[in-house]
């Protein structure tokens, strides 16, 4: 399965099995707190969640994710694509 089908699907388990909101989940992968996440912090999130990724599939990710062109995804991006 791709990278996207993976983080959706993960996404979709964690909401069910803990109860978890989107917004906790995207804390997750925005550890700086910015109210978005770029590469480096993907990369991190999905490490920390046994997602297995290179680089060139995460960046891929973000240009997938990130609609307004730039390489942060905000939380209404992501909600957008993983839902």
């Amino acid at each position: 399965a791709s990278v996207a089908t993976r983080l959706r699907d993960l996404v979709a388990e964690r909401r069910r099995n803990t109860g978890k909101s989107l917004g906790d989940i995207f804390t997750h992968f925005d550890r700086e707190g910015r109210g978005s996440f770029g590469l480096s912090e993907l990369l991190d999130a999905l490490e920390s969640l046994c997602v297995p990724v290179n680089v060139p599939e995460a960046k891929e990710l973000l240009r997938w994710t990130a609609r307004d062109g730039f390489d942060n995804v905000s939380f209404g991006e992501f909600a957008t694509f993983v839902e």
